[in-house]
């Protein structure tokens, strides 16, 4: 499209998107569609023969501005924005079965993996038992990076588009997870001889399942209490 010299078409509509579209009612996305609707219907005018100003005017006209729909696009996206938030409880539930079942295949691969190489079942346990710390550690620095990190979170959790069908890969990796889990447990007990260590070895994944368990929730719990205070959502 030609803007004419009394007409400056481009200045137009960017004067009317930033009217329009600098208001907390619009996501980008509504943005984006809402300025493609507008100028499909300025072609569409254009080709009849109108003028770029005549087209302009009359497809304003037709969208309306935002006192016509600011108020139910709003209602709108916060309604997206709290499905997106259910979403993202059951993403989180998901993302920690899925994680204590990765690190229990872990220690399970670690000592078995150790124990052939090096056949000290008692020195390997203590390589465990680092191992296992550094995943508190790391669970708990995650934690505090989210605590810290509230308002680039939101933004994506607003931006977030979510499809089913994303789902099924870490649904079959938990399967394939679990399986592994079932079928490494009688593996370590033939890797480790010495029934003290055997033992050792159990009750540092118990205390894991219950730590690990523990750290997350209180962490979940924090989490939600901040973002809720923080943008009242």
């Amino acid at each position: 499209m030609d803007s004419t010299d009394e007409f400056d078409l481009k200045e137009a509509i960017e004067m009317w998107e930033e009217s329009n579209f600098s208001q907390k009612e619009l996501t980008p996305a509504n943005t984006k569609e809402f300025k493609s609707h507008i100028l499909d219907s300025i072609d569409e005018l254009i080709e009849k023969d109108l003028s770029e100003e005549e087209a302009f005017a009359i497809a304003k006209l037709r969208f309306g501005d935002r006192k016509d729909w600011g108020e139910k696009m709003q209602r709108i996206n916060e309604d997206n924005f709290h499905l997106k938030k259910v979403i993202m409880l059951f993403s989180g539930v998901f993302a920690f079965i899925l994680s204590n079942s990765l690190v229990l295949c872990l220690n399970k691969l670690l000592i078995i993996g150790l124990n052939y190489y090096n056949g000290n079942a008692a020195a390997n346990i203590e390589t465990l038992k680092i191992f296992v710390n550094f995943v508190y550690f790391l669970s708990i620095s995650s934690i505090i990076a989210l605590y810290f990190l509230h308002e680039p979170m939101i933004w994506l959790l607003r931006k977030l588009k979510f499809k089913p069908i994303i789902i099924i890969p870490f649904v079959i990796l938990l399967i394939v997870l679990v399986l592994l889990e079932w079928y490494l447990g009688p593996q370590v007990r033939k890797s480790i001889d010495d029934v003290t260590l055997s033992s050792m070895f159990l009750y540092i994944e118990r205390n894991f399942r219950y730590l690990f368990l523990f750290i997350i929730s209180v962490g979940y719990v924090v989490l939600i209490i901040k973002y809720n205070k923080k943008f009242n959502i």
